[in-house]
């Protein structure tokens, strides 16, 4: 049981002690910063209302899926997190290889655009403006920004 002096803290009263005293690392420092980078930019791919913002990797699965996903397209970030994207695509679409046709367009040529039909995860078809742009690091093709929105009827 623990006795009234260690109960006791040393700070002046009114006052919270120190835990600790020692400046932060320059690497604590850092990572700090990167977190609050990542929120940031989370809220911002977050506040795109009507716009679907998605992370693809050099396959084209889902890395990343904004709000703006989740309401164009009727799927959760949990429940699309790893897919392929051709999710976003009808099946007569996925069956012609549409989604591969247009990861291999945006690889080569650095953007691919075009209109497609999709059925959102309740069934509903809607019509999407799709962006593909591929994503490089010294070359090296390290995935792809996908970028939709909703119109009103999809070209043939």
């Amino acid at each position: 049981m623990p006795n009234e002096a260690t109960k006791r803290s040393s700070a002046p009263p009114g006052t919270q002690p120190a835990v600790n005293s020692e400046p932060a690392s320059p690497e604590n420092v850092e990572l700090r910063r990167v977190r609050e980078r990542e929120a940031l930019q989370r809220r911002l791919l977050d506040g795109v209302a009507g716009v679907a913002l998605v992370l693809l990797d050099r396959t084209g699965h889902i890395l990343a899926w904004n709000a703006g996903a989740r309401e164009l397209c009727g799927y959760s970030e949990a429940e699309a997190m790893g897919e392929h994207y051709s999710l976003l695509f009808a099946s007569a679409d996925r069956m012609d290889g549409r989604p591969e046709q247009a990861l291999g367009r945006a690889s080569r040529d650095g953007k691919f655009e075009e209109e497609i039909s999709f059925t959102r995860k309740g069934g509903e078809s809607v019509g999407l403006r799709t962006s593909l742009t591929s994503l490089r690091e010294s070359d090296a093709l390290v995935g792809y920004a996908l970028h939709a929105v909703k119109v009103n009827a999809p070209k043939p």
